[in-house]
């Protein structure tokens, strides 16, 4: 345990940076073209840094997938270094996926013996073994399993391969050199990236401190609630994450202001447009400037429609660049989002009889996502046993997640 620190968060980072078209892509020169004149992108940093301190590998050049070199920009420095011997099991899992992967001889065999169907999970030909993901359920879902997928992938010595037909190939660049990941079909690859970066420039990159709040409420009269609004407010008040309101018009000069920019992310816009309005009506106690800004409104969940993905996705990846994020309970968009960034949110409680919790939130205790159903060996398994590593999850019983064992 100590020796492979491979965890969720990690494999998440490594999805994180596969988000671009192609170069043959229209965005591509609009993209480069601006991230060159406003200097966001620093070629001249070490190669090993701008991929995650050695996370991903270097064969591929600058323009083979936008994020791939960008995505370092957007983000402040990471505490979290990589081991050296993670490092060199990335470098030894590249090697067996081109060995084994797409185009090989063995592949050539295991293509004819693993077929499409979801039922053949894992299988081996020869001296290569593989596992094959499926996509099921929406997209946060779909993401954590498939990191969760690779993670096994990597500790077992198998080859994953990803079904592609739920469209993953228009979310994601291909992640390993001279190979691909997919089970065969042809799709081309669009531009996520180009919302993130957009979005990005016009709202999140001038400001002095950046909150992410991402709401989804599980309720079959989902959409706007008033208690769900006031349990956001006062966990972001009560956090310090958002100042409170003055009667007093304070004197600070506009260029003296904190700029605190709160992103949002609902299917619904009513929460967005209550904190907008809060903060344009009063000033604020402490004298900040706060800009509230929600880059989509969809109302309804549409899973498996490729611009909704895309667009669900993207906002993820915003969420992950922020210095704080508050999220639902219970949602795994939310923990895709905060585990990307390497965050520990402030999780929302879920409301009981339609009232706002008291407390409204709760800081958690790492990065790691909650997985709400941990499986049970065996029938006569009552208990889940609790190791240094493994705690219940803040928002989910019976559900475990990661932590970092006490010192």
């Amino acid at each position: 345990m100590e020796k492979l620190t491979v965890t969720i968060a990690t494999c998440f980072l490594l999805c994180s940076v596969l988000l671009l078209p192609p170069p043959s892509s229209n965005i591509f020169n609009r993209l480069k073209s601006n991230l060159t004149t406003t200097g966001s992108y620093d070629s001249k940093k070490p190669r090993e840094k701008l991929l995650g301190g050695g996370l991903l590998a270097t064969e591929f050049d600058d323009e083979s997938c936008l994020s791939r070199y960008h995505q370092a920009s957007l983000r402040k420095p990471s505490p979290h270094k990589p081991s050296a011997y993670l490092v060199s099991k990335l470098r030894s899992y590249e090697k067996l996926h081109k060995r084994c992967g797409p185009g090989s001889d063995a592949y050539k065999s295991a293509t004819v013996k693993l077929g499409l169907k979801p039922g053949n999970g894992s299988e081996s030909v020869g001296e290569c073994r593989y596992i094959v993901w499926v996509p099921y359920s929406g997209l946060a879902n779909r993401i954590i399993s498939l990191v969760s997928v690779f993670l096994y992938a990597l500790l077992t010595e198998r080859v994953i391969l990803v079904d592609q037909r739920s469209g993953i190939s228009d979310l994601f660049c291909e992640p390993f050199p001279a190979t691909s990941w997919l089970l065969p079909r042809n799709f081309p690859l669009l531009g996520v990236w180009g919302l993130v970066t957009r979005s990005y420039n016009a709202y999140l990159s001038r400001a002095d401190e950046r909150l992410g709040i991402q709401v989804r409420v599980f309720d079959r009269h989902a959409g706007y609630l008033q208690h769900v609004m006031d349990q956001i407010v006062a966990c972001t008040q009560r956090e310090n994450l958002l100042p409170e309101l003055s009667t007093q018009v304070t004197n600070t000069s506009r260029s003296k202001r904190l700029l605190k920019v709160v992103l949002v992310t609902s299917l619904h816009p009513e929460y967005s447009v209550k904190l907008k309005r809060m903060f344009w009506e009063q000033p604020t106690s402490t004298g900040e400037s706060i800009e509230v800004y929600q880059p989509s409104e969809e109302r309804v969940q549409q899973t498996d429609k490729k611009l909704h993905d895309q667009k669900a996705l993207a906002e993820v990846y915003l969420l992950s660049l922020t210095d704080n994020i508050v999220t639902s309970a219970r949602s795994t968009f939310g923990y895709f989002a905060y585990s990307l960034g390497g965050l520990r949110p402030w999780i929302l409680y879920k409301p009981v009889n339609r009232t706002a919790p008291d407390p409204p939130c709760v800081k958690a205790v790492s990065m790691e996502p909650c997985f709400h159903r941990p499986p049970l060996y065996g029938c006569q398994a009552k208990t889940i046993e609790i190791t240094p590593f493994v705690m219940t999850c803040e928002d989910s019983n019976p559900g475990l997640k990661l932590v970092d064992a006490p010192e």
